[in-house]
């Protein structure tokens, strides 16, 4: 079979010029728009942080928290600084406030558009002084020293114990939450029931509590036995057992044997 000697050409297409192109003036738009919301969000003054406001603070001072707040809001970005209220990681700053405020129970950070920041924090209620090692602390009703006692405090009650060799950091808990209820409980009692009022208390390790009362004799618990019961022994015996005017040469009350209060008089 004779082949063709002729072939058929057909003129090339002419590229059109970039500027002319459809899709590059899209993504022109595109590469546009982004950084020009990019700058708005983060760069721009708009959303640029102007002010923060605290409430729930009682002992700790609103410019030591602010110094602390400011530090953390400045970012990075490339050669830029940027106070974008975007760029806060709220929930880092949070648990970084409670490292370094040992005296704060809770924090709750929030962002208000465009540029102010809301922080609202609860403090820890001390509840009794723990001594340790000839430091005096106070301690929450979770069991946690928070701030350290520099002046007497005779309001409050002192608790101490022989259980730590090595001085604990602010913020950490050195009582169980059900030592502490305890102890409150039975100091509320006394108070409402006899008018005898706790001077000190002493914690061992085997779950003995001694309870120093200010008309000068001590009373012995056991918290790992029911408390309750214990009490109910202390106000029978108090109650017809023991007249009010021999209290004052009373020297201690132990609770920790069964229906047994043995109990001794000063020589």
């Amino acid at each position: 079979m004779r082949k063709n000697k002729y072939r058929k050409y057909y003129p090339l297409k002419k590229k059109k010029p970039l500027f002319k192109n459809r899709n590059f003036w899209l993504v022109v738009f595109i590469l546009i728009f982004s950084l020009s919301l990019f700058y708005f969000l983060f760069l721009g003054s708009f959303f640029q942080l102007k002010e923060i406001k605290i409430s729930g603070n009682q002992s700790l001072s609103p410019l030591q928290l602010t110094e602390f707040l400011e530090s953390k809001m400045e970012k990075s970005i490339g050669p830029f600084l940027s106070r974008s209220i975007f760029l806060l990681r709220v929930g880092k700053i949070e648990k970084e406030m409670l490292e370094k405020f040992p005296q704060i129970f809770q924090v709750k950070i929030k962002r208000k558009l465009p540029n102010f920041l809301l922080v609202n924090l609860k403090e820890r209620i001390p509840v009794t002084i723990f001594l340790i090692n000839e430091k005096q602390f106070f301690i929450d009703q979770e069991g946690i020293i928070f701030q350290e006692v520099s002046q007497p405090e005779e309001k409050f009650l002192t608790i101490k114990t022989s259980h730590f060799t090595l001085q604990p950091k602010l913020g950490e808990k050195v009582l169980p939450k059900e030592t502490i209820s305890s102890i409150l409980k039975i100091e509320s009692r006394l108070k409402e029931l006899f008018d005898i009022s706790l001077t000190e208390i002493f914690l061992t390790e085997e779950g003995r509590i001694n309870l120093k009362t200010s008309e000068g004799f001590e009373i012995y618990f056991n918290l790992k036995e029911d408390l309750e019961w214990q009490l109910t022994k202390l106000q029978v015996f108090l109650e017809k057992e023991l007249l009010p005017e021999n209290r004052k040469n009373l020297e201690y009350i132990d609770l920790r044997f069964g229906n047994l209060v043995p109990y001794k008089y000063r020589d």
